[in-house]
């Protein structure tokens, strides 16, 4: 399932959530990709982290 994230210059972009290996937090995320690029967004660790759970498990979240 692709997940909607804003990169750093406010570009509004999807993500497959199948392709994320790592999430890391800082004044931008960083989220590695299982091919080893790096992405960066706007939004939190924790946010990023419970859409990937949301979309995995079925839950449901609030924009």
């Amino acid at each position: 399932m692709k997940i909607t994230l804003t990169d750093p210059d406010g570009v509004k972009f999807d993500l497959e959530t199948l392709l994320i290996d790592e999430v890391n937090g800082g004044i931008f995320t960083d989220i590695v990709l299982t091919t080893k690029e790096h992405v960066q967004c706007k939004e939190s660790a924790s946010f990023v982290m419970a859409r990937i759970i949301a979309s995995k498990f079925g839950g449901k979240y609030d924009d």
